[in-house]
């Protein structure tokens, strides 16, 4: 019974270290990111309604707090969206300088609506968006000019 005992512990002990070194093995390996969906299903999903929605809320300057929040907390969406683009693999031009210069150049112009739009300065937010949609129809046109839409 004790030879039972003694051996039911070393066998418990044994399988507790092993479990804590695929625990830890696991847990050491790095996570990298990994492309779920290819460039244009991306841009409809993440990119589309919150170009559309700072579109409408600046049809006329607005009126509300809550239409400034709309239009700045949409522009972080495009902007933060945009970080994204850095890591797409789907096509041979994602790898170029240029093409992650162009996805840099427009998240820093939906970055720049932001700061328009802290100063609540609806000139100043309609320029910077005309300036953010100039940028992104420039890299539909040099790299999907077949698929990616020309924004208006």
């Amino acid at each position: 019974m004790k030879v039972r005992v003694l051996l039911a512990m070393v066998l418990g002990a044994a399988a507790l270290i092993v479990a804590d070194a695929v625990r830890q093995s696991v847990y050491a390996q790095e996570a990298e990111p990994a492309q779920v969906v290819d460039t244009y299903e991306l841009m409809e999903l993440l990119f589309e309604d919150p170009y559309e929605l700072i579109k409408l809320a600046i049809a006329e300057e607005p009126a509300d707090r809550k239409t400034w929040k709309q239009v700045m907390d949409n522009a972080n969406r495009l902007a933060e969206a945009s970080n994204l683009l850095f890591f797409r693999t789907t096509s041979d031009y994602e790898a170029e300088a240029e093409y992650k210069a162009m996805a840099a150049d427009s998240r820093d112009k939906a970055a720049a609506i932001i700061e328009a739009v802290k100063a609540q300065d609806y000139a100043m937010v309609k320029e910077r968006f005309n300036a953010m949609r100039e940028s992104c129809n420039a890299c539909h046109v040099k790299y999907e000019e077949d698929i990616a839409p020309v924004l208006e």
